[in-house]
């Protein structure tokens, strides 16, 4: 049985299957990992600035977003913390560098994603709610996610006291 309460509901589980299900069945033809295998390939750049950054987070995110499968929020979330660690490793197995290098880039120089509960706790914690601060120095997404890491490292240090 599963438990509703204090879940909104766009992230109940039925609407969670549903969506994923949609993509899936998106990529039914080729496989998913083919579906974002060609994106990653047809939006690659030799040059990449800010600007093609955005614009290929943007078409990367718009496989999720057009099926429905979750929404903007979610598919960044997603494709950053899984698609683009996953793509990368393997485009550096296969031998094309040249793929796995632009998604570094990428990465490097991505804007911070939507701030959540553990960024805003960190934020707190580092900056004592200056809010120039974290502006002034939480400047990528590479920064972002080392918030995070350190909340996670932070909460075991604090379990294994425990």
């Amino acid at each position: 049985m599963w438990q509703y309460k204090g879940t909104r509901p766009a992230n109940y589980p039925k609407k969670r299957i549903e969506g994923i299900s949609r993509l899936l069945f998106y990529s039914l033809e080729n496989g998913l990992c083919n579906l974002f295998k060609k994106e990653i390939i047809k939006n690659y750049s030799e040059e990449v600035d800010k600007k093609v950054t955005m614009n290929f987070s943007r078409a990367i995110t718009q496989v999720f977003t057009a099926t429905k499968a979750v929404g903007k929020t979610r598919a960044m979330e997603i494709y950053f913390n899984i698609t683009l660690p996953f793509f990368t490793v393997i485009f550096e197995q296969r031998g094309e560098s040249e793929y796995a290098d632009f998604l570094y880039k990428v990465y490097q120089l991505h804007p911070p994603l939507v701030s959540n509960s553990i960024t805003r706790t960190m934020e707190r914690q580092l900056f004592c709610d200056k809010r120039n601060d974290v502006r002034r120095i939480v400047t990528s997404l590479r920064r972002h996610m080392g918030l995070i890491l350190l909340y996670y490292e932070n909460k075991g240090i604090e379990e294994d006291k425990g």
